[in-house]
C-alpha cells in the first residue's frame, strides 16, 4: 500500500488532513491519562511535563503491559536521549497536535513509545526505524489491537521518521511532529518546514521543555 511522503526541498508542502492511498479511518479514539504506577519509567533527568507512571491500561490497550515489555528488551541508556523521558514528551506533543487535526491518536501514542525501541545505540543507527515497524507489527494482537490501515500508518511512520519527510496524513505527521518538537533535547532547534502548521507553532514551548525550562 502505497503512502504519499514527499522531500523537504526549500519550500513549504501544504498539510492536509487526508491519508493518501489508505482511505478514511473513521473519527479518532481519545486516550486519556490515568494511572500505571511504572515508576521505572521515571529517569533521572525526567525533562517532561508529563509523568509515563500516571497512565494506565484500558480494555483496547495493555500500556503497562507493553511499556514494560519495551524497557525490558530496551538495549541503550533509559537516561539518554532516545529513553523514557524522550518518548513522554514525544506523546505530550504528539497528543497535542494530533487531537488538534483529528489524527488517530492510538497510533500516535503507540508510535511515542515505540519509535525508538529498537535502537542498538545512540547515534548512527539508520535501520531502527524499520526494526521498531516490525517490532510494533510483532506485538499487533498481544497488546493493542490495530485494524490494518492502523497498523499501516505506524509502520510507516516509525520506519520513516528520521528522513526528514513531511506527510499528508495528519496521523503520521503527528508522529513525526511530536518526535521533532523534542529535537532541542540534543541541541537542535526544530525547524517549521519539517511540521505542520499546528506543529509550528508549539517550537518556542516545546524546545524549552525539551531543555528543562519552565514553559509558562
Amino acid at each position: 500500500m502505497s503512502l504519499d511522503k514527499r522531500k523537504i526541498s526549500g519550500f513549504r508542502i501544504k498539510q492536509t488532513d487526508s491519508c493518501v492511498g489508505l482511505g478514511v479511518d473513521g473519527p479518532s479514539r481519545h486516550i486519556g491519562l490515568h494511572r500505571l504506577g511504572l515508576k521505572t519509567l521515571l529517569t533521572a533527568n525526567n525533562k517532561a511535563s508529563m509523568d509515563l507512571a500516571t497512565l494506565e491500561s484500558t480494555p483496547d490497550f495493555d500500556r503497562s503491559g507493553l511499556l514494560r515489555h519495551v524497557l525490558d528488551q530496551f538495549k541503550i541508556s533509559r537516561h539518554g536521549a532516545h529513553g523514557p523521558a524522550h518518548w513522554a514528551r514525544v506523546r505530550l506533543h504528539g497528543l497535542k497536535v494530533g487531537r488538534e487535526r483529528e489524527a488517530d491518536v492510538l497510533v500516535v501514542e503507540l508510535f511515542a513509545f515505540l519509535h525508538d525501541s529498537q535502537r542498538l545505540n545512540e547515534y548512527s543507527d539508520r535501520l531502527h526505524g524499520a526494526r521498531a515497524a516490525e517490532f510494533a507489527a510483532s506485538l499487533n494482537g498481544r497488546f493493542f489491537d490495530l485494524k490494518a490501515v492502523q497498523l499501516d500508518k505506524l509502520c510507516f511512520a516509525m520506519e520513516h521518521h528520521s528522513g526528514g519527510d513531511v506527510h499528508t496524513c495528519a496521523t503520521i505527521q503527528s508522529c513525526w511532529d511530536g518526535d521533532r518538537l523534542d529535537l532541542g533535547r540534543v541541541g537542535i532547534q526544530p525547524h517549521k518546514d519539517y511540521l505542520s502548521l499546528e506543529a509550528a507553532k508549539m517550537i518556542a514551548s516545546a524546545t524549552r521543555m525539551s531543555k528543562g525550562l519552565s514553559t509558562g
